[in-house]
Formats: C-alpha cells, structure tokens, sequence
C-alpha cells in the first residue's frame, strides 16, 4: 500500500516533517490503520496540541519558534521536571534526530534567559534546568544526582546583606546539598 502524506503547512515551514517522523499519515489511510489496531490520532492530537502551546509560549517570550527550538521545547515544557542538557539531547534526538549538542546548550541558555526554565547550578560545572519557574529552592543529593523541589516557605532567609547604592535584590537560589547515610 502506498501512503500517502498530507500536505500541512500550517505555519511550519517544515511540519511535513514533523508529521513523518511521528508517522502520521493522511486521513483516508490513519483510518485504515486504527481499524487494524494502530491509535495513532489521539498521539497526533497530543502533539499538535503541545506544539501550538510550545510555539505560543515561545512567542509570548519574544523567542523565534523554529523547528528545532519547538522540538526541544515540546520535550522540555510539557510538564514540571528537572533535566541536563545531555538528557535533553538524548530525548530530543531519539525523537527527531537531528539536533546538535550546540543547538541544545544556546536553547537553554536562550529559554533560561526568557524566562522559560531556571537554570540549577548543583555543583561546579554541572547545570541542571527546571521547568518549574515559580519562587522555590532545591535539594540535591550529591550520591544519587536526583534533585527535588522544595517550597519556598520551608526554608526562611534573614540576614541579607546591605546592597550597595543602584542595586536590588534579583531573587535567592538555595541548593541544599545532601549525601546518603553510610551504614
């Protein structure tokens, strides 16, 4: 049988694209294959649905929405989570495959700047972005490189120092480094 694939711009210049390597197909054959098992609309509603959110967000922050900042995004932004940059790069490319380490460390670094994720310092060289962007703080366990959130209202700061004349406080980052007991 040969498959035929729609012809859906929709605004991507590349959604073709998008829409193969997800292996959608047109409407009289993804018929066909949901009556031999296949479900594979509800998956494209889903992705569509996330792309559209993902592409709004990024438009909403000034941030160009091309293909490879959607994709990464649609991995990144569809829920609360904390992940490196490596780990993206793996997702991103299991899905697409086509994105460079580059391309996944300027995105970040684009998205951390708009707003769009925190990015965790955890220890010397090691940087870890959270999509949750709302007033919180971090415990890491050094052992297990697991970190979890922690409510802003469960740790209290006092103390601050005295700032010099032109300057304001941006906000208070606390990462509380934990290891696991011995014995």
């Amino acid at each position: 049988m040969e498959l035929k694939w729609p012809r859906i711009v929709a605004g991507f210049p590349n959604f073709g694209n998008f829409l193969r390597n997800r292996r959608i197909f047109c409407a009289e054959d993804l018929g066909n294959h949901q009556r031999r098992g296949y479900t594979r609309r509800m998956d494209f509603d889903i992705n569509s649905q996330l792309r559209r959110q993902v592409v709004a967000q990024l438009t909403q922050r000034g941030i160009t929405p091309t293909r490879q900042r959607v994709d990464i995004g649609m991995r990144l932004l569809d829920r609360d989570r904390h992940v490196t940059a490596d780990q993206l790069l793996e997702e991103v490319n299991r899905s697409s495959g086509d994105v460079s380490r580059a391309t996944i460390y300027n995105t970040l670094g684009l998205f951390a700047r708009k707003g769009l994720v925190r990015e965790v310092v955890v220890e010397a060289g090691k940087h870890v972005y959270d999509t949750n962007t709302a007033a919180h703080h971090h415990l890491y366990n050094v052992d297990t490189g697991e970190l979890q959130d922690i409510d802003s209202e469960q740790l209290r700061v006092s103390g601050l120092p005295d700032l010099g004349a032109g300057l304001c406080f941006d906000g208070v980052d606390i990462v509380v480094r934990v290891r696991n007991k011995i014995g």
